[in-house]
């Protein structure tokens, strides 16, 4: 059931019937988890008003509706769901300086099954075309760096296929001051281990700092740079 609610002071759709996390509002943010909350108060005090946003895997897109409220820069959103992208779509619909993407995005440009969980409207993966697969949908894929965007701040949420966002978006991330990144460790669908831990190994030979929230099977990081006025905030 979509349904108009308040959140950050203005009007934003969710589909509260499947998204039952966002039934529980926290703070009054409209997020299930700690974490979450965590990387809205970041993005809140530290997005500055001349710094671009990319949120990918942006689902409803709370994110970047948070930051096209904060910044006149663009605000570019990527969600390859096709329902999650409507309800995108129709958040970011009164800001002009704001974008959203139908596709994913990976380590190339590629075509790939989108593998959809049966209860809600997250925690979906994209996946190679071949092997066994419940319900799905086709994506695009492209890598970030394809866009050739300037954004300081970016958040990620893929379920487990981080580590391709980062490769194909190497000189997009080097120009960032702010990376908020959800690691899945383990697979939603298979159990498996995934490979996003090595992110944080990553970011870091990039020359991010690294603020760690222990959790399993989900953690979630901080990394950032040093920027201007940034001592102020802290």
């Amino acid at each position: 059931m979509i349904t108009q609610v308040q959140f950050d002071g203005r009007p934003f759709w969710v589909d509260q019937e499947n998204m039952p996390q966002w039934r529980h509002p926290i703070d009054g943010y409209l997020f299930g988890s700690e974490w979450e909350k965590i990387q809205a108060e970041v993005l809140i005090k530290s997005l500055q008003p001349d710094w671009g946003f990319i949120d990918i895997g942006a689902n409803f897109g709370a994110y970047a509706f948070l930051a096209a409220t904060r910044t006149n820069a663009p605000v570019i959103a990527f969600e390859p769901e096709w329902y999650n992208h409507d309800l995108l779509m129709k958040n970011l619909n009164s800001y002009s300086h704001a974008t959203a993407y139908h596709l994913a995005i990976a380590d190339e440009i590629k075509i790939m099954r989108l593998e959809l969980t049966s209860d809600q409207c997250g925690g979906h993966r994209v996946k190679e075309m071949e092997g066994d697969c419940g319900s799905f949908q086709i994506v695009h894929c492209y890598p970030l760096d394809w866009f050739e965007l300037d954004a300081k701040a970016i958040k990620v949420d893929v379920e487990g296929t981080g580590l391709d966002v980062l490769k194909g978006g190497e000189l997009t991330f080097r120009n960032a001051n702010l990376v908020m990144f959800e690691i899945h460790l383990v697979d939603g669908f298979t159990q498996e281990k995934t490979k996003e831990a090595e992110c944080i190994y990553l970011l870091k030979e990039w020359g991010f700092e690294i603020d760690l929230m222990d959790g399993y099977p989900i953690a979630g990081i901080i990394a950032h740079k040093t920027w201007e006025g940034k001592n102020e905030m802290d």
